[in-house]
C-alpha cells in the first residue's frame, strides 16, 4: 500500500510563477499544485545541476492581489520525456519569513474554497 508521506495537503493550482536559479530567470514556469511546504512546478528550461532558487508568485482573487516569495530547494526532478516540452520539479520552501507564510496561507485558503 502506498503511504502519503507529505506533511501538508496539496491543492491544484495552475498559475504562472517566476523562478530565479543561480541568477538566471527561468522562462515559462507554472505552478501545478501547492501546499504550505512546497510546490510542483512545470518548467521549459534546462535545469543543469541547480539545487535551489527563489520563487515569486502573484495571485489575484476577486479584488485582492496576493504576492508570495520564498527561497526553495529542489526535492525531485521529473526529467522531460522526448515528446514533451516540459519537466516537473518538486520544491520545498525554506527561509520564508512569517509574512510570506501568511500570504501563502491566504492563497491556499482561496484556492481550497474555489475547489469546494
Amino acid at each position: 500500500m502506498d503511504e502519503n508521506r507529505r506533511k501538508d495537503t496539496r491543492y491544484a493550482l495552475s498559475s504562472k510563477v517566476t523562478i530565479t536559479m543561480n541568477d538566471v530567470i527561468l522562462n515559462d514556469t507554472e505552478c501545478r499544485n501547492i501546499s504550505m511546504s512546497g510546490m510542483c512546478i512545470a518548467i521549459n528550461d534546462k535545469l543543469d545541476n541547480w539545487k535551489d532558487g527563489l520563487l515569486i508568485m502573484v495571485q489575484k482573487f476577486d479584488k485582492e492581489v496576493i504576492f508570495f516569495s520564498s527561497k526553495f530547494r529542489i526535492l525531485w526532478k521529473n526529467l522531460k520525456p522526448s515528446n514533451s516540452k516540459e519537466s516537473l520539479i518538486g520544491v520545498h520552501f525554506h527561509e520564508t519569513d512569517p509574512k510570506n507564510f501568511e500570504f501563502l496561507s491566504r492563497i491556499i485558503h482561496f484556492q481550497s474554497n474555489m475547489a469546494s
